[in-house]
């Protein structure tokens, strides 16, 4: 049962860790949903947390851009 639960869940926390200390978020994310997808499998629960932690970055990453795209805007003006 180890392998079958644990293991994943500790690979997915340390995929997260992982971005969470990253020092460029924006181009480490797409390493990062690589990471998760690997860890997919058969059981359904561990494949919705993968998902859940894939859209999360992947919307993370959308605001980062937003949110520099902004601040490059009010430079300018």
């Amino acid at each position: 049962m180890k392998k079958n639960i644990t293991n994943p869940i500790e690979s997915i926390s340390s995929s997260v860790n992982e971005y969470t200390n990253s020092k460029n978020k924006i181009e480490d994310s797409n390493n990062i949903v690589k990471k998760l997808n690997s860890l997919q499998n058969k059981q359904i629960e561990i494949e919705i947390l993968v998902e859940s932690f894939e859209q999360m970055i992947k919307d993370l990453k959308l605001y980062m851009l937003d949110l520099k795209k902004y601040y490059c805007r009010k430079r300018k003006n």
